[in-house]
C-alpha cells in the first residue's frame, strides 16, 4: 500500500509538468501583441487539455487519499492483531506454565 501511495504521488508529480506547459501556453495566447484574443479550436483544444490533466491530477489525489485511508486501517488492524496474539499467548502461558504446575501437585 505505502508503494503504491508512492507510485500515485510520482504520478502526480509527473502530471503538474504538462499541466504548466498548458497553462503557459494558453497565457501566451492571451498575450500576443497586435493580435485579436480569438476563441479558436487550438484555443478551446488547449483549454480541453487543461481540463483533463486537472481532472487526472484529482483523480490521482483521491486515489491518494483513498489509499492513505485503507492504510491506516490496516494499520489500525494489525495492531489489533497483535495484541490478540499478546493476549492469547499470556493465557496460553497462565495455562501451560502456571495451571499446569497447580494440576500436576493436585493430581500427586
Amino acid at each position: 500500500m505505502e508503494e503504491n501511495i508512492a507510485e500515485l504521488e510520482i504520478a502526480i508529480q509527473n502530471k503538474s509538468g504538462p499541466l504548466k506547459l498548458a497553462h503557459t501556453r494558453l497565457e501566451i495566447r492571451s498575450q500576443r501583441p497586435n493580435n485579436e484574443l480569438v476563441r479558436d479550436p487550438v484555443q478551446y483544444g488547449l483549454t480541453e487539455e487543461a481540463a483533463q490533466i486537472n481532472m487526472s491530477i484529482q483523480s490521482l489525489q483521491d486515489m491518494v487519499t483513498e489509499s492513505n485511508h485503507c492504510l491506516k486501517s490496516l494499520t489500525r488492524n494489525q495492531l489489533t492483531l497483535e495484541e490478540d496474539i499478546r493476549l492469547k499467548e499470556r493465557s496460553l502461558y497462565v495455562d501451560r506454565d502456571l495451571c499446569m504446575g497447580l494440576r500436576s501437585q493436585l493430581n500427586n
